[in-house]
């Protein structure tokens, strides 16, 4: 006679299971996601080197937000793509500075420091700081159904904007992704010769996406 299991043996063994992969479940939780998540981050966060000379710049790009390299008239747009929502980006413009000083005017900085009341631009802050030696200032706002992290950086040779994204990633974290690589930007001197040392190799497009 053929064995069949009995109804409570069928229910006994689910709920052994279905217990098993909720310890298991918690489990990863608790102990391994965290770790995934620092490791996400930390890997995320390498910082790759970017020099664009007709531009005039050199920078750090963020792993996270680095991916295809599309070239357009006075700059370029670093996308990476995703397959299942908008990625983050960044795009990098420079022109010459025609007045030739080396600080933002006190005209400027005050209408950008009350355009987001004037305006009532969503979650607007504004930010008058320094980036490797270079006076700047750093934008926050809302628009087009993502946040955006705005830089500006002048020198008397030219003045260098950016525009980074998270898309629909993480904000809080890539952010701080924008953040760090619109403050690595270096404008050089251009009557100053680089010291010998490792070349800054300009990075090729790449298509695969990162997880």
């Amino acid at each position: 006679m053929k064995y069949r299991p009995s109804k409570q043996f069928i229910l006994s063994l689910a709920i052994l299971l279905g217990g098993g992969g909720f310890i298991g479940g918690e489990y990863f939780l608790v102990k391994m996601y965290p770790a995934y998540q620092q490791k996400k981050i930390i890997r995320l966060s390498q910082l790759l080197p970017y020099a664009n000379e007709d531009m005039g710049i050199e920078m750090k790009i963020s792993e996270g937000i680095f991916g295809d390299v599309e070239k357009f008239a006075g700059g370029v747009r670093i996308r990476r793509k995703s397959f299942w929502s908008v990625g983050p980006s960044i795009s990098v413009t420079s022109r010459p500075n025609p007045d030739g000083t080396d600080e933002f005017s006190p005209t400027l900085l005050a209408q950008l420091q009350t355009r987001g009341i004037h305006e009532e631009i969503p979650r607007y802050r504004f930010w008058h700081t320094e980036i490797n030696g270079r006076d700047a200032v750093l934008i926050r706002l809302y628009e087009g159904r993502s946040l955006h992290l705005r830089g500006r950086i002048i020198s008397p040779e030219r003045i260098v904007e950016l525009d980074c994204t998270p898309g629909q990633e993480d904000e809080d974290l890539f952010l701080k992704l924008c953040e760090d690589t619109i403050r690595s930007v270096t404008i050089p001197d251009t009557d100053v010769v680089p010291e010998d040392g490792d070349p800054i190799m300009e990075l090729q497009p790449r298509t695969a996406a990162v997880n």
